[in-house]
């Protein structure tokens, strides 16, 4: 049995998007000529989906190896793979939650004049490490409750390097593992709704104040801007972790759901960083241009290349004729 192509394509894709985005954000922090604001010194979300995409950038490797190597890797490194990837995909998880109460942060601090849309180190700092030694901690609980990583062999279309099913006769296992998998996720899926309707009631009070010409700065125009970019990114969560988490639901309450069903939902779980990268470019023209710029290098250079061979292969036939 092979690893489904459609969820290979969708970790190819989220690769490059990964990519493109964290190129960006490097790019950007290096960059001298942009406009101070738009850098990544200075906005949270730039550098926030960057993490986002690191994490997610190695949940879509191993994806990709899974569809390809899944039959020829040794168990020991298929465990390994099994429990870097839910690492991985755990702390993409909580990435975007520390996204989405930062906005939430941002928009809290309207009664603040100041423009910058940033939050503060200690802040930051603290995101870090919950996004990436919470889901450490979480690996672990995983072989204390009883569960494991490794090749699944129970003939699902899904056959692949990952968390494998508890026994269903260990009652508590299976549990923990229900918690582990979709507790987490429903969690964060929680929060970031949660994120998302505290700030849109702060939009609200933000567009009200303004309209009775208590609020005009460029800091607060730029707060109410920032909300269709914040909106994006809470949609390509729920567009691609949503369904899965539905379905979590329904296997635990023993419905039986099709091969078929399960490969959409395992496909949509790895759309994820293509999705935020159209967001990423989308909502800041500077990383837009970067990438435009970097797409038309790229295809100089290789016009440039390929016009210099073709210039040399005349000349050598001229001198051999």
């Amino acid at each position: 049995m092979v690893f489904p192509l459609p969820i290979t394509i969708a970790s190819a894709l989220s690769c490059l998007g990964d990519v493109l985005v964290i190129g960006a954000w490097i790019s950007i922090s290096r960059s001298a000529d942009l406009n101070h604001s738009a850098t990544s010194s200075n906005n949270f979300s730039v550098r926030f989906v960057a993490y986002l995409a690191l994490s997610d950038l190695v949940a879509s490797s191993i994806g990709i190896c899974n569809g390809v190597y899944h039959h020829m890797e040794p168990d020991e490194l298929c465990i390994a793979m099994g429990a870097i990837e839910w690492w991985a995909t755990w702390a993409s998880w909580l990435w975007t939650a520390a996204i989405a109460l930062a906005f939430r942060s941002c928009f809290l601090s309207y009664q603040h004049s100041s423009s910058s849309v940033d939050v503060s180190p200690s802040s930051e700092a603290t995101a870090k490490l919950i996004c990436w030694g919470v889901p450490i901690i979480l690996v672990g609980l995983t072989y204390v409750s009883g569960n494991s990583f490794g090749r699944e062999s129970n003939g699902r279309a899904t056959e692949h390097c990952g968390f494998l099913d508890p026994d269903p006769n260990a009652y508590w296992t299976a549990v923990s593992a229900s918690i582990l998998v979709s507790g987490v996720l429903w969690a964060v899926v929680l929060c970031n709704t949660g994120a998302f309707i505290s700030t849109h009631m702060l939009l609200q009070r933000i567009l009200d104040l303004a309209d009775d010409g208590l609020l005009g700065t460029s800091g607060h125009r730029r707060r109410v801007k920032l909300w269709p970019t914040f909106m994006a990114y809470i949609l390509a969560f729920c567009g691609s972790q949503g369904p899965g988490a539905v379905c979590d639901i329904f296997i635990s309450m023993g419905v039986p759901l099709s091969d078929g069903l399960l490969e959409v939902m395992n496909t949509l779980a790895y759309c994820q960083g293509w999705l935020n990268a159209i967001v990423y470019g989308v909502s800041n023209k500077h990383i837009f241009a970067k990438w435009r710029t970097l797409a038309c290098d790229c295809c100089r250079d290789h016009v440039m290349a390929r016009f210099t061979t073709g210039v040399s292969d005349i000349r050598w036939s001229s001198s051999t004729t």
